[in-house]
């Protein structure tokens, strides 16, 4: 499933990337449990925003398993 709560917003051309990824996984028969992104949490009350990235912590472009 995904999870996008209602006061969230989807880039496009992102939402593309994130689904031609899960389908590459699926055509292997390489079930993934958790596709993680990077997003931008925007303070619309002060016009402010955030970025959270996983880059730092967590593999990239590759199925791991963590245990």
């Amino acid at each position: 499933f995904k999870v996008v709560d209602s006061d969230d917003w989807l880039d496009a051309e992102a939402l593309q990337k994130v689904m031609q990824t899960l389908r590459g996984f699926a055509a292997m028969e390489q079930p993934v449990d958790l596709l993680m992104c990077n997003y931008v949490y925007e303070h619309v009350a002060d016009n402010t925003h955030h970025t959270v990235s996983y880059k730092s912590i967590l593999p990239q472009d590759r199925v791991f398993c963590l245990g």
